[in-house]
């Protein structure tokens, strides 16, 4: 169960496929019904709030539903460069914690 959860992970943050991860998704892992989800979506939600930073966790959260660079830089107020720096390390932790290469 857990190499399935952390290969879903891994998977998810190589594709760029868009993860619950606000409060109000919350309501999303409630509302599957496969047991197995709803662990891979809550490991993976506490690994992005343990492990990366504040800057990291938004720029990574709203890179994947999709935004552009740009867009995220314009939300967040900073640079294009920081984004990419913060999305980078996020998606470096991230396949460190789960085992990725």
């Amino acid at each position: 169960l857990i190499a399935c959860a952390k290969n879903k992970m891994l998977s998810s943050i190589k594709r760029n496929s868009p993860i619950p991860q606000s409060d109000e998704d919350a309501s999303l892992i409630a509302d599957t019904d496969d047991a197995e989800e709803k662990i891979r979506l809550e490991l993976f939600k506490n690994a992005m709030e343990q492990c990366l930073s504040p800057l990291e966790r938004s720029a990574l959260s709203l890179y994947m539903t999709g935004m552009s660079y740009r867009s995220i830089a314009s939300r967040l107020g900073v640079n294009e460069k920081s984004v990419d720096n913060a999305v980078s390390r996020a998606r470096k932790k991230l396949k460190n914690k789960f085992g990725g290469v």
